[in-house]
């Protein structure tokens, strides 16, 4: 059984590792601790940043939403959020670690971006199935294409240089909204 103890001593052994080895380890820990707490037959939904819920990878390795879908088969639903343009609240990035927390705001996304495209759509906010889209209509998202990778933390200059990533071989459901506003902590 997993203790509270146990996970501590998990989490360092994990963060003491290099980079790669890291995030390998990162998302198959999440993976296999959510497994364990998770009763049989319980439906539950996870929300984390869309590079660990996607069924792909994560800088070379099997995210947690791959470790997951191994796992559980088809039960397994990634959902993968993103929006075309608006605010957003991380920390900045420093290359000595985490800066304090800030506000973004990122105007209409570049061209080569996948948000491009999903922002042509005529509604302000949507939800994608890719699962049941015709095959002529899913190949657009069979590209891999670079997107957002917006997270804990966030520095401008990432905003072109996103890995490319197939779609619809990480989520099978996207949501996309046009606009977006930041959230603001409380009593601020």
């Amino acid at each position: 059984a997993l203790t509270d103890v146990g996970v501590l001593a998990a989490h360092c052994a994990i963060y003491s590792r290099p980079l790669p080895e890291m995030v390998a380890a990162r998302d198959a820990a999440m993976a296999d601790l959510l497994l364990a707490r998770l009763p049989t037959d319980t439906a539950a939904v996870v929300w984390a940043h869309d590079a660990h819920v996607g069924a792909g990878q994560l800088m070379g390795a099997p995210a947690m939403g791959q470790h997951l879908r191994r796992h559980l088969g088809p039960a397994y639903v990634a959902v993968g959020v993103g929006f075309g343009e608006g605010g957003f609240q991380a920390h900045r990035h420093q290359p000595d670690g985490r800066g304090p927390m800030t506000g973004f705001v990122l105007g209409p996304p570049p061209a080569e971006l996948i948000e491009a495209e999903l922002n042509t759509a005529p509604h302000d906010a949507f939800l994608l199935d890719l699962r049941a889209l015709p095959a002529a209509a899913r190949a657009p998202f069979e590209a891999p294409r670079p997107r957002r990778s917006l997270g804990a933390t966030y520095d401008p200059s990432w905003e072109h240089s996103a890995p490319p990533v197939p779609l619809a071989g990480s989520f099978d459901v996207v949501v996309h909204l046009k606009k977006v506003e930041r959230a603001h902590p409380l009593g601020r």
